[in-house]
């Protein structure tokens, strides 16, 4: 944990063998990571989120899911979106795709609203 109640960004980044979180492998997508990672706020995991309208307030919804490499921590999420029968989209790139194939997500999201 980091000042101010969050969790400290992961290194996302092949340095110590592990497998990366993300393909972001461009020097400079590394250089812009690591200088805008924040810490990811704890409560966003220990307060349940209430909802006054339908998920998705009626709107057809769509999880797109980077796949290579897969972030395991989604794990759940993409399994409650299968089980709800929400449209899945795959991406093949990491955790980042704002990042690492900018213009390959804007057609998804642009695309029959994905």
């Amino acid at each position: 944990m980091v000042n101010g109640g969050g969790i400290g960004p992961a290194d996302p980044f092949q340095r110590d063998g592990a497998e990366s979180l993300n393909n972001a492998t461009d020097p400079a997508q590394q250089a812009w990571l690591a200088a805008e990672l924040t810490p990811h706020p704890l409560g966003t995991y220990e307060t349940p989120l209430t909802l006054k309208n339908k998920f998705g307030n009626g709107l057809p919804i769509t999880y797109i899911s980077c796949t290579d490499p897969a972030y395991p921590p989604l794990n759940a999420s993409k399994e409650w979106a299968r089980k709800n029968n929400i449209k899945m989209v795959d991406l093949k790139t990491g955790h980042d795709a704002m990042v690492t194939v900018p213009d390959k997500l804007t057609d998804m999201l642009d695309a029959d609203s994905v």
